[in-house]
Order: structure tokens, then C-alpha cells, then sequence
């Protein structure tokens, strides 16, 4: 590889969290997170294959979800 070929963009922070619930007799998993939590702008990908392209990183985004296991 050379400095013609590579590319480089800097990163973002994650953080997430799980916990498991027992009620009713069904599990319940809890998930939060949050993604590009300082709301940086950054690329998320980028290609010199076939064609010169960046891809932007998504804003800071939350998630929030519960599954049933039964």
C-alpha cells in the first residue's frame, strides 16, 4: 500500500447497553445506545478501487428496543 492507495478518516464514539429481565416467565432484553455520541463529522467509508468516493457517518442517533424471549 501507498499514500496513493490508502485512505484514512478519523473515528466516533458508541456506547450501548443490555440488560435481561425476567417477567412472566418470558425474558426480556432491554437494549440502549447511542452512536457518534460527541456528533462528530466524520466519513464511514471511502473507496479508491473502482471509483473515488466518501461516505458521510450518520449524526448522533439513539436506540431503544425490548425483545421478548419466550
Amino acid at each position: 500500500m501507498s499514500p496513493t492507495t490508502c485512505s484514512w478518516t478519523p473515528g466516533h464514539a458508541s456506547i450501548s447497553a443490555c440488560a435481561t429481565t425476567p417477567v412472566g416467565g418470558a425474558n426480556w432484553v432491554w437494549r440502549a445506545g447511542i452512536d457518534n455520541v460527541t456528533d462528530e463529522n466524520y466519513w464511514s467509508g471511502a473507496s479508491t478501487s473502482f471509483a473515488n468516493y466518501l461516505v458521510q457517518g450518520e449524526p448522533r442517533t439513539f436506540k431503544l428496543s425490548a425483545t421478548v424471549e419466550f
